[in-house]
């Protein structure tokens, strides 16, 4: 069960960069929207797809604001973690791929890990755990 659930979660995320891509190239170039702003924009979408598609196909949970807001909590410690280790890296002299080599790792397993723990671990007060309707 848990590396199906981490095979989907990367799978997901696969998808979730993809479709960040896609809607930054789409407002850039299509809405001529400064690209700052359209890749904060396109983080969003990107980020509300990422979390139906966890809540459904990788932790089979019902969705909801408290754990969106979990979920999103996750993702911006993501973002930390992907940045001070970039940071450290380039300290040490390490080439930026090899910073954004280990980032990717750190990223992926802490993501999962409080995504199967605390996100979608327990259902909030009131629900089930129950699957897709």
């Amino acid at each position: 069960m848990l590396r199906g659930q981490l095979l989907r979660y990367c799978l997901v995320g696969v998808g979730n960069t993809l479709a960040h891509f896609a809607v930054l190239v789409a407002l850039v170039e299509a809405a001529r929207m400064a690209p700052a702003v359209a890749n904060v924009l396109a983080f969003a979408a990107a980020n509300a797809l990422s979390f139906v598609m966890n809540s459904r196909f990788t932790f089979a949970s019902r969705l909801g604001w408290g754990r969106y807001l979990k979920f999103l909590a996750v993702s911006l410690l993501g973002l930390a973690i992907n940045y001070l280790t970039m940071q450290l890296a380039q300290a040490l002299g390490l080439h930026y791929l090899a910073g954004a080599a280990v980032a990717i790792v750190l990223v992926i397993g802490i993501g999962f890990g409080l995504s199967r723990a605390v996100v979608f671990g327990r259902p909030p007060r009131g629900e089930s755990h129950a699957g897709p309707d």
